[in-house]
């Protein structure tokens, strides 16, 4: 086994004494390095949680390195340095390139509030540091207490025109830019159940994102309920993040029949469905 590889351990066919047979898995593993600041950085932040919930910080390794969360912590601020360092993990863990990991406490709730989260990318830590409603600063502290990233929010930073932020996690847009820039910050959309925990942001953005386009399948659909083509699918895609979202379907005589999506905060792409009917459930 070599440092800088990642490796996979295949396991298949394997049944057990009453003949029941595992399907196929796979695990990616890789040799952990010496890491550099800057290469675990906090990807999202949920720090007014619905009640119950917990508060969460999602990680993420943005380097080519397999990193050991061994000795690394979160931490919160006192006079501009990391004070009251919680440890993610006082063993042996590896965050393999490109992966996430949300860090919270037990008791969780997060997949109680967030359907889609990946329970295999949840983590618990013994306590989190403290995370104020209305403003804080978080820091990524590795084993020798340097900080790898460091986050300063305020609840001003959501996307203005939400009527509520509780729940509402905030996402960071683009890997590469720095987390002290409040622009590369936006509130998690609608259609994700605003949040993403365990997985990409529903915010995410890059340069050389493809150009913005909207499109519609089947182009003619038949909503009888015989399960052909029966609704249609409207996919979107765009080069910004932080849109706002309208659809309205008029028809052939030019009179609006349903309004779809109302000022919804839109991801940087996502689909939504229309099943043929007006907004009085006429056909």
């Amino acid at each position: 086994l070599t440092t800088g590889v990642v490796h996979t351990l295949q396991v298949t066919g394997l049944a057990d004494c009453w003949g029941n047979t595992m399907s196929a898995s796979t695990l990616p593993f890789g040799i952990p390095e010496e890491a550099q600041a800057g290469d675990l950085i906090i990807n999202e932040i949920l720090f007014n949680p619905n009640s119950p919930g917990q508060d969460f910080v999602e990680i993420y390794n943005n380097s080519p390195r397999a990193i050991s969360l061994q000795g690394w912590g979160l931490a919160g601020d006192d006079a501009g340095q990391p004070s009251e360092v919680e440890d993610i993990s006082q063993s042996a863990f590896v965050l393999l390139p490109r992966q996430y990991l949300v860090l919270t406490e037990p008791g969780h709730s997060i997949e109680q509030w967030y359907p889609f989260a990946k329970r295999e990318r949840i983590w618990l830590m013994q306590n989190l540091p403290t995370l104020n409603i209305d403003e804080g600063v978080c820091y990524l502290t590795m084993p020798d207490l340097t900080p790898s990233d460091r986050m300063a929010y305020t609840a001003d930073m959501h996307f203005p025109l939400l009527d509520e932020v509780k729940g509402v996690s905030l996402e960071r847009i683009d890997f590469n830019r720095p987390a002290d820039d409040l622009t590369n910050w936006s509130s998690a959309a609608e259609s994700q159940g605003f949040a993403t925990p365990g997985y990409v942001n529903s915010q995410a953005f890059s340069t050389g994102f493809c150009e913005s386009q909207i499109t519609l399948d089947p182009e003619v659909f038949s909503p009888d309920n015989d399960g052909f083509q029966d609704n249609l699918v409207i996919s979107y895609k765009h080069d910004e993040p932080g849109l706002v979202g309208n659809i309205t379907i008029f028809n052939s005589e030019g009179m609006r029949v349903r309004r779809l999506m109302r000022n919804e905060l839109l991801g940087v792409q996502g689909q939504i469905s229309w099943n043929g009917f007006g907004d009085a459930g006429e056909k």
